[in-house]
C-alpha cells in the first residue's frame, strides 16, 4: 500500500465494487427470469387446456421443494 493511503479506504473501494456487481448480477437474473416468465405465459395462451397447465405448474412447484414425508 502506498504511504498515506490508510488501507480501509481500499478495502470499502472493492466493497462498494463487489456490491455493485453483485447487484448487476441479481438484475441480469431477475430480467432472465421475467422473460422465462413471460414466455410460460405465451406458451400457455397459446394451450387451450388450461387443466394441463396448472398441472404441469403444481408440478414444478412441487419439483421445486423438497418432499415432506
Amino acid at each position: 500500500y502506498p504511504r498515506g493511503e490508510p488501507q480501509s479506504v481500499r478495502s470499502s473501494e472493492t466493497e462498494a465494487e463487489a456490491e455493485a456487481e453483485a447487484e448487476a448480477e441479481a438484475e441480469a437474473e431477475a430480467e432472465a427470469e421475467a422473460e422465462a416468465e413471460a414466455e410460460a405465459e405465451a406458451e400457455a395462451e397459446a394451450e387451450p387446456e388450461t387443466e394441463t397447465e396448472t398441472e404441469s405448474e403444481a408440478e414444478t412447484e412441487e419439483g421445486l421443494r423438497p418432499p415432506t414425508y
